[in-house]
């Protein structure tokens, strides 16, 4: 028995750096905007890029499978575009510019746009399903643009993704002057 218990805590202590390589939080694009993973997600560092004052991308998993433990949820992208003049971006107009997707489901909520789309998830996510969730909001004068992409079939695909990417959305926040 204690035999077992070693190998476990020595498998265990393989895991840790990783740990420690996943946070919870991030500040990108130059330090402009910085990103909370919703509950139960890190962003994974290895694939997340600053480009200073040009913006930024992050890619968000389980806190699970960037251990390497079998998770299914979903994976979100953030890229971080540069300064625009607008404080919101209007679903209609997020839209037009994704060329005008079919829409399963739109939403404003606070300075957040949500669209749920309904094919093209698969392209992005091998195995994934077709509807996935997009999101916009300026922060700090940027445009940040979410979006998230599930296992065919997955809850996150449908209802609950939008719950996801809105608690996302809401953690995007300014980081202000370091002290």
């Amino acid at each position: 028995m204690l035999i077992l218990v070693g190998v476990f805590i020595a498998a265990s202590c393989d895991r840790l750096p990783l740990i420690e390589t996943s946070p919870k939080t991030i500040a990108l694009a130059g330090g402009d905007v910085g990103i909370a993973a919703p509950a139960g997600y890190c962003i994974d560092t290895g694939n997340t890029s600053d480009y200073g004052v040009k913006g930024g991308f992050a890619l968000v998993s389980s806190c699970r499978s960037l251990l390497g433990v079998a998770a299914t949820p979903a994976i979100i992208t953030i890229s971080i575009g540069p300064k625009v003049p607008v404080t919101q971006v209007s679903t209609d107009a997020f839209a037009d510019a994704l060329g005008n997707p079919i829409v399963l489901a739109s939403e404003e909520s606070g300075a957040v746009s949500l669209l749920h789309i309904a094919s093209g998830g698969s392209q992005t996510l091998p195995g994934g399903d077709e509807r996935y969730w997009r999101a916009i909001r300026v922060v700090s004068g940027r445009l940040v643009s979410m979006a998230l992409y599930a296992p065919a079939g997955a809850e996150e695909a449908q209802a609950s993704g939008n719950a996801i990417l809105k608690s996302l959305a809401s953690g995007l926040y300014e980081p202000g002057p370091a002290v």
